[in-house]
């Protein structure tokens, strides 16, 4: 017999969570939540395929539990719920993990045919651990320091700013070493040191299986230092300090010794652009059912050359964005986000107001569709007139 997914709606408003309610119930497993906290311990005590989650919410935003979410649920998908003058901050909870977003006022079809997307694309997800062998080949700016620090065989530390792949570089540094089963990862920015201690010591697991990776090390508390200190597990850190900066008791920075990786934001490494767009890709195609067969050289080039803010974290949300939902077998320039297209030097043979307008006619396109085309409700949400509407849709 099937099973039904499982989805969780949270959401502060009764009549955004009957609305829900109404479509779901009776078609999948249903939970409701009216808070982030209370969505949360659903999550923890149950297996919860998708997640809707409103964005605006008194107490923990809808950004916060996102990252929660995928602290304690990293396979649960997460669809944001906002409203139009909000769409931004819901594009950027695409770089912190949220598969799409929802806009309101929504109808039937809309949500059934984006949960229906999100389960037709769930698979087996490749984690980023090197498990391929292509991966296995790849020469980091950071690999030649990683290979040190394994055959010193102490604990490590890594440094470096916000959405570096730390988690990339633990998972491979379990693999390489081969003698560690289960990789455990605890992030201090999303679970108190309470959490943290839980998951890593009160799992019923014997300690020579276990690999943790503790991001934002610096955030431990003393005492929770004081009990990794006297563990046989194998520890890797990870910081946005510097091995200076960071505040580490002397038993703890006597296992690292000198094993400290510094990896640089991802712009200043233009060669490690190119390979992580080449993991992503192949990582994404393992996850989602998706006709795309290859990435334009044209696309890559402008993809390289961005600054990337998010570094890896951001890079990896936009590639598995593209091959999750673009309905074609190449992803090609326009294809690309107006603000990266804009910012590349490789845009110079693409005419500028051609993306601005194929930017502005699927925007326009996906308002008007989830207005069920009713191009007189979709031209006052956008604050348009019905006539301009229809002159760039059809």
């Amino acid at each position: 017999m099937e099973v039904s997914p499982t989805i969780l709606t949270v959401d502060d408003e009764y009549p955004i969570r009957e609305s829900f309610k109404l479509i779901l119930d009776g078609k999948y497993n249903l939970y409701q939540a009216a808070s982030g906290e209370a969505g949360l311990k659903i999550i923890a005590e149950n297996n919860v395929d998708l997640v809707l989650l409103d964005i605006r919410m008194p107490g923990m935003s809808g950004i916060e539990t996102l990252g929660k979410i995928k602290e304690i649920s990293p396979k649960t998908d997460v669809v944001m719920v906002t409203a139009v003058n909000d769409v931004f901050r819901a594009s950027e909870a695409t770089r912190l993990g949220a598969y799409n977003y929802l806009i309101k006022p929504f109808d039937v079809d809309t949500v059934l045919n984006l949960c229906e997307e999100v389960f037709a694309k769930r698979g087996s997800v490749l984690q980023p651990s090197g498990d391929s062998d292509k991966t296995k080949q790849i020469d980091f700016s950071w690999a030649q320091s990683i290979k040190k620090n394994i055959l010193s065989n102490n604990w490590i530390l890594l440094s470096g700013p916000a959405g570096v792949e730390k988690d990339f570089v633990a998972r491979l540094t379990n693999k390489l070493l081969g003698l560690h089963k289960r990789f455990v990862k605890a992030d201090l920015v999303c679970s108190t040191p309470e959490g943290v201690d839980y998951k890593i010591f009160h799992n019923g697991e014997s300690e020579q299986d276990s690999f943790v990776f503790i991001d934002n090390a610096d955030l431990l508390t003393e005492e929770l230092q004081e009990k990794i200190s006297k563990s046989s597990f194998y520890f890797v850190f990870g910081t946005t300090k510097t091995s200076k900066e960071i505040k580490l008791l002397p038993a703890i920075l006597d296992k690292i010794g000198n094993s400290v990786t510094v990896i640089q934001p991802l712009a200043s490494r233009t060669g490690d652009i190119q390979k992580f767009i080449d993991i992503f890709f192949d990582e994404a195609k393992t996850k989602y059912v998706s006709n795309i067969k290859e990435i334009s050289k044209e696309a890559k080039d402008i993809l390289s050359a961005y600054i990337w803010p998010g570094n890896t974290v951001e890079l990896k949300n936009l590639v598995f964005r593209l091959v999750a939902t673009l309905k074609k077998d190449k992803i090609e320039p326009l294809d690309i986000p107006i603000d990266i297209l804009i910012s590349s030097p490789f845009t110079q043979s693409i005419q500028l107001e051609e993306a601005y307008s194929s930017f502005e006619i699927k925007f326009l396109r996906k308002v008007a569709s989830r207005c069920k085309w009713d191009t007189d409700i979709a031209a006052k949400v956008l604050g348009i007139q019905p006539a301009v509407l229809d002159s760039k849709i059809q």
